[in-house]
């Protein structure tokens, strides 16, 4: 299903490694912003690997996802 009723995308974070998210997902400031954005829509978190690191890779890929809602 199109994500025509959907804000678009504001946020796109990319992690190099899962310690590197797990650290920052653990610290004040994430918490922080997560909870003063919780009512601006709907937070999805989804991980793949990529062999390397290609913008229009990535941003495609997460697009598709969003678009069909494979949110896995």
């Amino acid at each position: 299903m199109p994500r025509t009723t959907c804000s678009p995308v504001e946020s796109l974070s990319v992690w190099t490694e899962r310690v590197a998210l797990s650290h920052w997902v653990g610290l004040p400031l994430c918490r922080r912003t997560v909870r003063r954005n919780g009512d601006r829509g709907t937070l999805h978190a989804v991980a793949w690997p990529s062999e390397t690191f290609d913008r229009a890779a990535i941003r495609a890929e997460a697009d598709r996802r969003l678009d069909t809602g494979d949110h896995s």
